[in-house]
């Protein structure tokens, strides 16, 4: 698994950056090579679920939450 994400649990409110954009939600689901966020953000778009392949991750951090 990639490094970043191995101490990282589902709920957990992360931003991502891909050669795509940023990617902001919450961990829902960490597989092999594919990283599902719900309630998510693509480049300020609203989305449901966005499916982000672990390998097209540039860098990743935690969003506050209030």
């Amino acid at each position: 698994m990639n490094g970043v994400l191995d101490n990282w649990a589902q709920g957990t409110s992360i931003g991502l950056q891909t050669a795509g954009g940023i990617i902001t939600g919450a961990i829902a689901i960490i597989s092999e090579d594919l990283l599902t966020l719900t309630d998510a953000t693509i480049n300020g778009i609203a989305v449901t679920l966005a499916n982000v392949v672990i390998s097209e991750i540039i860098a990743a951090g935690l969003v506050p939450t209030t």
